[in-house]
């Protein structure tokens, strides 16, 4: 009984360590020797956004890919074999009035030379929409904020001028009404010309109309945003 059991367990050291020292290697090494499977190489998902909304995201280099990877993902890159390489390279779109398709191309070559490749579509859209800051009444003599302020996120191309009616009532050859209108066109907006004659009002309660305040411009629409929140449509914008 014991010289069988020395035997045994002798066979079984010697199967082990055949296996440690020849097969073990074997099985390791078989999948690369030759290597025939491509790496994986798997985009982000596409993804679409407003101009505006790009534009809230601060990138000034949209070419540079570590900073698009913060806002919209890395690759899955991987290989059966170690030495996988990979490299990107970033498609800017001729832009349109801040609308555009942005392309990350993704590449991932193993050490056998074969290419896996994927691309993400960043999609951009147009967003014309526009906040003006109307100027106040103003007396005669009172000093006169003399520009029309506006904010935009950069997705607005805007014309803007102004002609003004000069009125002199007793003939001093002195100013006694100015009235200035503005033309403002917004060269991205979808819609053609179209006209609006904001109203004076009366936005501090004080009983005299003709103070500051904002109007939002839209394609199709025009809104006052309120100071508690919100905002109050003020009429259409569209083709006469």
């Amino acid at each position: 009984m014991k010289s069988f059991t020395l035997r045994f367990l002798s066979q079984c050291y010697f199967l082990a360590l055949l296996l440690t020292l020849v097969g073990l290697p074997h099985l390791l090494t078989a999948q690369c020797s030759p290597d025939t499977t491509p790496p994986i190489c798997i985009a982000p998902s596409d993804t679409s956004l407003s101009c505006r909304d790009f534009e809230q995201l601060g990138i000034v280099n949209p070419g540079d890919d570590a900073v698009l990877s913060v806002y919209f993902g890395s690759p899955t890159i991987s290989d059966n074999c170690p030495g996988v390489l990979s490299s990107v390279a970033v498609q800017l779109p001729q832009w349109n009035c801040g609308s555009g398709q942005i392309e990350r191309r993704f590449l991932a070559m193993d050490q056998a030379g074969q290419i896996s490749r994927d691309t993400q579509i960043i999609s951009i859209q147009a967003d014309s929409s526009f906040t003006l800051s109307l100027p106040a009444y103003a007396e005669v003599g009172d000093p006169l904020v003399d520009s029309m302020r506006f904010t935009t996120a950069g997705c607005d191309l805007l014309l803007i001028t102004w002609s003004d009616a000069v009125f002199d009532f007793d003939c001093d050859a002195d100013t006694d009404r100015l009235e200035r209108t503005w033309l403002i066109r917004d060269w991205c907006s979808q819609g053609s010309d179209g006209s609006y004659a904001a109203p004076a009002l009366d936005i501090d309660g004080d009983g005299q109309v003709g103070d500051v305040y904002s109007l939002i411009i839209r394609n199709d629409s025009i809104l006052r945003p309120l100071s508690g929140g919100g905002e109050v449509l003020m009429g259409a914008f569209g083709n006469e």
